[in-house]
């Protein structure tokens, strides 16, 4: 957590507190700190986290699950 921000007229902002949490607060504010997405942009990002996680992550479930119940049957047939 950062424990404050000090302002400096040579680099605009002094850091100080966590050095982890620092980087991070400082490379946030040198974009351009807090952005606000429209709801289009919002719905793009989760349409690519659908395409792009979610279905091959159902897709590898379903491999493993057709393995299992292969691997289910040999060890029956065999025993």
């Amino acid at each position: 957590m950062v424990d404050h921000i000090e302002h400096d007229t040579e680099k605009n902002v002094a850091w100080s507190g966590n050095k982890h949490m620092d980087d991070a607060a400082r490379i946030l504010h040198e974009a351009g700190g807090h952005r606000e997405y429209s709801v289009e942009d919002r719905r793009r990002v989760l349409r690519r986290i659908d395409i792009f996680v979610c279905i091959p992550m159902c897709i590898t479930y379903f491999i493993q699950q057709v393995s299992r119940t292969a691997t289910d049957s040999n060890l029956e047939k065999t025993g």
